[in-house]
């Protein structure tokens, strides 16, 4: 009667297995992995929030999916309260993302970090 997660945060020092569960996760599951790289989002002359909803948009043409995005507190930082700080328009665009993601039963976004502690509030909800 437990209702399964839609999104999952895990995180641990480097080399724990982050990474291998996701996969096994989706392999248990019999789902596509995904691996969404944030340090590879940023383009010349494209925004990071702009590749970011592309990347979503892109996802959302999969019928089922297991999402990793490592190293999360790239794109999910704690926004320091100015509106003209880039991390706070990617971390913004990213909290607006995820619950249309998570509508579809057969999608799952796991997030890993080496540090929780960096990770927005707003995110962490």
């Amino acid at each position: 009667g437990v209702s399964p997660p839609k999104a999952v945060i895990l995180f641990g020092p480097p080399g724990t297995g982050k990474t291998s569960f996701a996969k096994a996760v989706a392999g248990r599951l019999g789902w596509p992995f995904v691996e969404i790289f944030p340090s590879r989002l940023a383009a010349p002359g494209v925004a990071m929030p702009a590749a970011l909803r592309e990347v979503f948009a892109n996802l959302n043409e999969l019928d089922a999916a297991v999402v990793f995005i490592d190293e999360v507190e790239e794109i999910a930082g704690s926004r320091s309260g100015v509106p003209s700080d880039p991390a706070h328009g990617v971390t913004n665009e990213l909290l607006k993302l995820i619950p249309t993601f998570r509508q579809h039963d057969e999608r799952l976004l796991i997030c890993a970090t080496n540090s929780v502690s960096s990770l927005d509030s707003a995110f962490l909800r």
